[in-house]
């Protein structure tokens, strides 16, 4: 995943296979990416993320996930659904990947903002 390998490649619905938090999203879309603009400030995070090859890059890639507050059958499951379908940005604190056998209905496409080091595989075609 060294950015000068991978990023000629990478072009909006290019196909992605990610994990991201040890989690295997599977395949998903890529919808755009831009270099991030390393400044070195922002302290030790400024600096280790300009050292960081694969934290160079930005990609926002559509991803298929289940919202994990549906995880937790209650009574407020209409309440959830409707905070639930405001929201279009993915986060693995708020979303988990989609497994065989997960409820369709409860089953959302989200954007997931991710980095080179997060792609496992990415598809010959787009």
């Amino acid at each position: 995943q060294k950015p000068e390998y991978i990023v000629q490649f990478l072009a909006s619905g290019r196909l992605l296979d990610i994990v991201k938090d040890d989690e295997n999203f599977g395949w998903g879309a890529l919808i755009s990416f831009k270099k991030k603009q390393g400044t070195g400030t922002a302290g030790q995070a400024g600096k280790q993320a300009e050292q960081s090859e694969g934290q160079m890059y930005t990609l926002e890639v559509l991803l298929k996930c289940v919202v994990r507050e549906f995880d937790d059958e209650d009574e407020n499951a209409a309440n959830k659904l409707m905070a639930a379908q405001t929201s279009w940005r993915g986060a693995t604190q708020n979303c988990r990947a989609f497994v065989d056998g997960d409820d369709e209905s409860k089953v959302e496409m989200r954007v997931f903002s991710c980095n080179l080091n997060h792609i496992q595989n990415i598809s010959q075609v787009r």
